[in-house]
């Protein structure tokens, strides 16, 4: 229902299924498709998916520290 939404280039769309693969619950936890899904979110301007990866790469979640 969201990945149409998702494929159409919907910041929002893709900000939530970012959040969904980074939190899991109804899938399985997968960091690097979370963090494809924010990247794309915050290239078209989603705030908020920008502050997602920020916090990412700063905690270690998902990834290595940076």
């Amino acid at each position: 229902m969201i990945e149409p939404l998702a494929a159409d280039g919907n910041s929002w769309a893709l900000a939530t299924l970012g959040d969904i693969y980074s939190r899991g619950g109804p899938v399985p936890i997968d960091g690097p498709k979370a963090i494809d899904y924010y990247t794309r979110a915050a290239e078209l301007g989603n705030t908020g998916a920008l502050v997602r990866l920020g916090e990412i790469y700063r905690d270690g979640v998902l990834v290595a520290a940076d």
